[in-house]
């Protein structure tokens, strides 16, 4: 929204969302080498003005930028994805990456960053069969949950690029800032 106008396309958001080792991880994930282009011959109608089925990389896009903010006092948020599968019946690469850069640190050392939150990831479910047992309300699915899940200790710096279809939370602001 218009909150967020000041920080779009700025030189810091465009040295972030266009920095050339993001980009060539994101363009990696999202079309991998493939051993038969020539067999995707829909991108001649569809792709970039119809480049035809030749193995020529396909068009990028990188997105706006936003901002989560955390109030001095909120709890953990709810277990979520930010997006759903395309389709129940087939495990698709991602279509979509989210990028966190965090702007306070995870000190690890008890002080007020370390208690600013975060974000907690379950690892592997953008996996469809992997979310749905570790999101069962059974022990087996609270324990798989659980051993799944991770907190990174980010320092401003760091970056977390990850699939939007995996299951996150932003954790607790126990300090007095805003984050």
């Amino acid at each position: 929204g218009p909150a967020m106008d000041p920080l779009r396309c700025t030189p810091v958001d465009a040295a972030a969302r266009f920095h050339p080792d993001i980009l060539h991880i994101a363009r990696t994930t999202f079309d991998p080498p493939g051993s038969h282009p020539a067999g995707n011959y829909g991108r001649w109608n569809f792709d970039s003005g119809g480049t035809g089925p030749d193995g020529t990389p396909r068009r990028f896009r990188v997105g706006e930028a936003g901002c989560v903010a955390t109030l001095p006092g909120a709890a953990d948020q709810a277990l979520h994805a930010d997006a759903p599968h395309l389709y129940e019946h087939v495990q698709l690469p991602p279509f979509y990456l989210n990028l966190f850069l965090p702007c306070v640190g995870d000190g690890g050392d008890g002080g007020d960053a370390e208690r600013c939150g975060g974000t907690a990831f379950v690892v592997g479910t953008h996996v469809m069969e992997t979310c749905a047992r570790a999101t069962a309300e059974t022990e087996d699915g609270r324990a798989e949950r659980d051993a799944r899940t991770v907190r990174p200790r980010l320092r401003p710096g760091d970056a977390v690029l990850f699939d939007t279809r995996i299951l996150h939370f932003g954790l607790a602001n126990e300090s007095q800032s805003t984050v």
